[in-house]
């Protein structure tokens, strides 16, 4: 799935978001995967793994944050970009803290527009942070 910077997974367990996020995405001309929850989404990754996921945080199985530490702290994978999305959150400093702690590059709450979503995905498969920054 990474022959070019244009691989997403999307892990969520609504299917609404999936059907949402992907077709935008697709229409936009990435390349989309969907798992529906973290264990799917780790099974996924360790087979084709992405260049970006957009991970929920509340799950079945396993929780967002748990996926995106087992993501970065897995050397294949540690160049994959992480864009943490969930609902019943709210920017501030700490959940931010978190993501980076983590190893996220952000953390965004639902519901996310297309067109921010999409913005978003751009500019960090543009500039992808470094590995120290994440």
């Amino acid at each position: 799935m990474r022959e070019t910077a244009r691989s997403i997974l999307i892990v969520d367990d609504h299917e609404d978001t999936l059907k949402l996020y992907s077709q935008v995405l697709l229409r936009n001309g990435y390349e989309v995967a969907i798992a529906r929850d973290g264990e799917e989404a780790l099974e996924w990754i360790d087979k084709y793994p992405p260049n970006l996921v957009v991970l929920d945080i509340m799950m079945p199985s396993l929780n967002g944050w748990e996926v995106c530490r087992r993501i970065k702290n897995t050397p294949a994978l540690s160049s994959v970009i992480v864009l943490i999305v969930s609902s019943g959150i709210r920017r501030d400093g700490a959940l931010q803290q978190l993501a980076s702690e983590c190893g996220a590059v952000e953390v965004v709450p639902k519901p996310l527009s297309p067109p921010e979503l999409l913005t978003k995905i751009k500019t960090y498969l543009k500039n992808p942070p470094s590995r120290s920054a994440a």
